[in-house]
């Protein structure tokens, strides 16, 4: 059994100008951890620096019309150092569409997007004081800032949110089903994913959820999820794990 340490590490949120100085660290940190299996991927940290960028926004308006946010995990050992971090969109266009090719499984504009997570080794497998990972205090928190709607926003009553990964990860599929994700099949079954999908050729899965049918990730809390129907639900607040 992995042995789980207790730390303090910091759960910031960043968006707009603050996330985009940052960029350049979380793309190593991306190269660096989907270079295990099962993604065993291979790019530098400057090709993970342009798909984070392509999703993300490279401008402050292109950030805010997608409403886009990272939580960053800062190490305050370590001078808080980020050793890890998590991202999403809220309300994906078609250029994030494009990008992704989950059109192929019905992901719309306006739908949310689970970016990606990446940690640490060294905090995979930390816990904070009440027994919850930080991994999880992420997933909950990306939630808590993709679920509403943004206000002025039309959206559609089908919105979901969507989550990739590689097909038999069970840590992080087991993750998602306990929030209320399942798995979406193929719009067109004849539809072949491209060589590039994800940035590898690796045999993908994906899932998605509708906003009202989200569940903590949290054990401990499993409640059903109460969306916040607010458009600043995460911006500006520190959580601390």
């Amino acid at each position: 059994m992995t042995q789980r340490r207790v730390k303090e590490l910091i759960v910031r949120p960043a968006t707009g100008a603050a996330a985009l100085e940052a960029m350049e660290v979380r793309a190593e940190r991306f190269a660096a951890y989907f270079t295990e299996p099962p993604f065993s991927f291979v790019e530098s940290p400057a090709y993970w620096l342009r798909y984070l960028m392509d999703l993300y926004g490279r401008t402050e308006e292109e950030v805010a019309a997608r409403s886009a946010m990272f939580f960053d995990v800062l190490d305050p050992d370590q001078g808080e150092s980020m050793v890890g971090f998590s991202g999403c969109v809220r309300h994906v266009d078609a250029a994030i569409i494009d990008n992704t090719q989950i059109g192929h499984w019905g992901m719309k504009p306006g739908d949310g997007y689970n970016i990606v997570t990446c940690l640490a080794k060294a905090a995979q497998h930390t816990e904070d004081g009440q027994g919850r990972t930080i991994y999880r205090r992420l997933m909950d928190a990306r939630h808590h800032h993709m679920v509403p709607s943004n206000e002025g926003q039309i959206v559609a009553p089908d919105r979901r949110l969507w989550v990739r990964t590689a097909k038999g990860y069970a840590p992080v599929t087991r993750t998602f089903e306990h929030a209320g994700y399942s798995e979406v099949p193929l719009v067109d079954p004849a539809w072949a994913p491209h060589k590039d999908l994800g940035g590898n050729d690796w045999d993908c899965v994906i899932w998605a959820v509708r906003p009202d049918d989200v569940r903590a990730f949290y054990q401990s809390d499993s409640q059903p999820h109460v969306p916040v129907r607010t458009s600043s639900a995460a911006d500006g607040v520190e959580h601390r794990a």
